[in-house]
């Protein structure tokens, strides 16, 4: 069974360790500090049997929402999950930074509406970026 969770803030959370694991496996580096000291990150997570499967932390910053990270574990990824993910949040304004490498996200946010604003050089330890905005 499969349900999405709301969350605000990580103390004291259930899930924190179960995400720093996934996120360790997705990424070279990690937000688990930040997780930690900042309490006015948002995020959902997606569960299949209590199980975190994916991820999307954000935070407000006023005029629109900040995608701090959003993961899929590899053996659900394409299966349409960080799409509900960031569907969540579509009612706001939205950034995001991203990988030029990372096409696969790329492709998935411009089919959600995403538009680049601007590139960001050497953004990810000598790899360029891209940064995104999506208005509703």
């Amino acid at each position: 069974m499969s349900n999405i969770l709301y969350h605000k803030g990580f103390k004291d959370n259930k899930y924190l360790q179960q995400i720093i694991n996934l996120e360790s496996q997705l990424f070279t580096s990690s937000f688990k500090q930040i997780y930690r000291i900042d309490p006015n990150i948002e995020y959902y997570v997606y569960l299949i049997d209590n199980k975190v499967i994916g991820y999307l932390a954000y935070k407000d910053v006023g005029l629109s929402y900040d995608i701090i990270q959003i993961g899929v574990d590899r053996n659900y990824q394409h299966q349409g999950i960080a799409t509900k993910l960031i569907q969540k949040i579509m009612d706001h304004c939205i950034s995001l930074e991203v990988s030029c490498n990372n096409t696969n996200a790329i492709k998935l946010y411009e089919k959600l509406g995403f538009s680049k604003v601007c590139d960001l050089p050497n953004y990810y330890q000598g790899v360029d970026g891209i940064r995104m905005l999506y208005q509703p």
